[in-house]
C-alpha cells in the first residue's frame, strides 16, 4: 500500500516532476521527502515530508547535489523539530491563510468548548466569541478586543499571532488569550482540502 500510495500522491505537470526520496536507516524506511521540481530553476520546494527529522537535516544538503539545484524552501510549523535543527538557515514567517478559512469563527469557539475547558478551566466561561461579518469580537470578563478582517483571525487563531496579541491592552486578557491561541492544529499550508 506504501508504494501504491507514492506511485499515485503525485501527477505529473508540464512546469515541474516530484522526486521523491525514501530515507532508509540498515534497510529500513525512516523517513521521505517529497519535491516540486520546477523545470528551468535553480531552487527546488519540499512538497511534502515525514520521518526522523535529524535524517532528513542530514541528506538534505546531498539531495540538492544530487539534483543539481543550488537551495530549497520546505514550509513547516515553527515547533517542528526540524525548524530547530536550521536556526542558521534564512527563514520566514507565513500563515495557514491560503489554505484555511473561517466561515463561522462563533460556531468554530464552540465546538471548540472541550479544548477551551481543557485549557482555561471556569476561566472558559467567561468568553463570549461574537462575529458580525467581516469583524470579530473576543470578549472576556469587561474588556473586548476585536479584530478587523479575516486574515487577522486566521493569524490570531492559528498563528503566529504574538503581534495581534500584544495589541490587547490588558496583560491578564493577553494572558488568557496566549492559553488557547494559536490552537494545536495540524499544518495544513498549501494543501487543498474542500
Amino acid at each position: 500500500e506504501f508504494q501504491l500510495l507514492f506511485q499515485g500522491q503525485t501527477s505529473p505537470d508540464s512546469y515541474a516532476d516530484y522526486p521523491t526520496y525514501l530515507l532508509l536507516e540498515e534497510g529500513d524506511i525512516k523517513a521521505y521527502v517529497i519535491f516540486q521540481r520546477d523545470f528551468g530553476r535553480r531552487t527546488l520546494r519540499v512538497k511534502e515530508f515525514a520521518g526522523n527529522r535529524f535524517l532528513i537535516r542530514q541528506m538534505l544538503t546531498e539531495l540538492l547535489i544530487t539534483m543539481k539545484k543550488t537551495s530549497a524552501t520546505i514550509v513547516m510549523t515553527p515547533s517542528d523539530p526540524l525548524a530547530g535543527m536550521m536556526k542558521q538557515i534564512p527563514s520566514q514567517k507565513t500563515h495557514l491563510h491560503a489554505s484555511l478559512k473561517i466561515v463561522d469563527f462563533k460556531g468554530l469557539m464552540n465546538d471548540l468548548n472541550p479544548y477551551l475547558n481543557e485549557k482555561l478551566g471556569e476561566e472558559s466561561l467567561e468568553f463570549v466569541f461574537e462575529d458580525f461579518q467581516d469583524h470579530f469580537h473576543i470578549q472576556w470578563r469587561n474588556e473586548v478586543f476585536s479584530i478587523s478582517n479575516i486574515f487577522e483571525l486566521n493569524r490570531l487563531v492559528f498563528g503566529p499571532n504574538q503581534d495581534l496579541i500584544s495589541q490587547v491592552t490588558s496583560r491578564p486578557f493577553q494572558n488568557e488569550l496566549k492559553k488557547i491561541f494559536p490552537i494545536p492544529f495540524v499544518w495544513v499550508n498549501n494543501l487543498n482540502y474542500q
